[in-house]
């Protein structure tokens, strides 16, 4: 049986590499724009400093500095055996986004916390306005996150060889073990909890919900807000 190219093969993998970089290139500009107008608008306007507003601007942070990587993944799409950064860029790398992953993780879950207690205990949401104590959770997601991405300086290595550079991860035995630890840490217990908690505000709500639908006042009031609301966007 005889085989031959007529370069379609190269074609397609250029169509491939063309359409993930278009991808990767509208998402980092999109990312840049969104992130930067949610920090902008924070920062400046003294009204939005909330609670929420302050887990939101950290997951806009994160996410900005994991926007600034997209012009290196393009560059190693298009050549792979030639990495640009260097051993010193190559460690950095990897570490700044594994940080960078597993704190928005971790603030997504916080952020999903509050937003539970917030309507599940209704008597500690004096506690949980106060602006000090998310400072401090973020901190600490911060330091548990750093802590776990510097067993990335010891597997993640640079080889050279003539014309070719590599940054590469090594995974030995022991390093599976981190590996899989860091796996449960930032991905399965917070998706768990997010899961969960989501599944529990929407019980809690569909119950207050029914519990203001079975009460005559509150139905009576609901409709009055509901008439003069209506009556001024008429106006």
């Amino acid at each position: 049986m005889a085989f031959y190219d007529d370069g379609n093969a190269l074609d397609d993998a250029d169509s491939v590499k063309i359409i993930i970089s278009v991808f990767l290139g509208v998402s980092m500009i999109l990312s840049v724009i969104g992130n930067v107008c949610t920090c902008a608008v924070i920062a400046r306007d003294k009204t939005m400093r909330t609670p929420t507003n302050c887990y939101l601007f950290n997951l806009a942070i994160t996410d900005l500095c994991f926007a600034l990587f997209v012009p290196i993944e393009i560059y190693i799409i298009w050549i792979p055996d030639m990495y640009p950064l260097g051993e010193e860029g190559c460690r950095l790398h990897f570490l700044l986004s594994d940080l960078l992953c597993n704190c928005n993780v971790l603030t997504i879950a916080a952020f999903t916390v509050e937003r539970y207690l917030v309507i599940s205990k209704p008597f500690l949401r004096q506690k949980l306005t106060l602006k000090s104590r998310v400072f401090k959770i973020i901190a600490v997601i911060w330091a548990i996150a750093f802590i776990f991405c510097v067993p990335d300086i010891f597997y993640i290595d640079l080889l050279e060889r003539k014309k070719y550079v590599y940054c590469y991860i090594t995974v030995s035995d022991p390093i599976r073990i981190v590996l899989a630890m860091e796996e449960v840490v930032f991905f399965v217990v917070p998706m768990s909890i997010i899961f969960m908690l989501y599944i529990l505000i929407a019980i809690k709500l569909k119950a207050a919900n029914q519990r203001l639908r079975s009460s005559p006042a509150n139905g009576k009031q609901h409709r009055d807000k509901a008439v003069k609301m209506l009556g001024k966007f008429r106006c």
